[in-house]
């Protein structure tokens, strides 16, 4: 195999990895959507240190959970 497929092969299974972490990580919210922490940045949402890298803010409505974003930790948001 060439090094840039191995390099490919290794991008992929790095990212399968995070969104197996992010997805498990929201997996609780359907039934107790008020696990995580208030955000303090903007009203109305809540976050989930998913890694220590990655964050993932969300609001609750009357009818669903919404994913509002998934951050790196060095992002700046609101």
């Amino acid at each position: 195999m060439r090094s840039s497929a191995l390099l490919a092969k290794g991008i992929h299974s790095q990212q399968k990895k995070l969104w197996n972490l992010l997805h498990d990580s929201v997996l609780p919210l359907s039934d107790h959507p008020y696990l995580y922490r208030k955000s303090e940045r903007v009203p109305g949402t809540r976050k989930i240190v998913a890694h220590p890298n990655y964050v993932v803010v969300y609001q609750v409505t009357a009818n669903a959970i919404d994913v509002l974003r998934v951050l790196h930790s060095r992002q700046q948001y609101p």
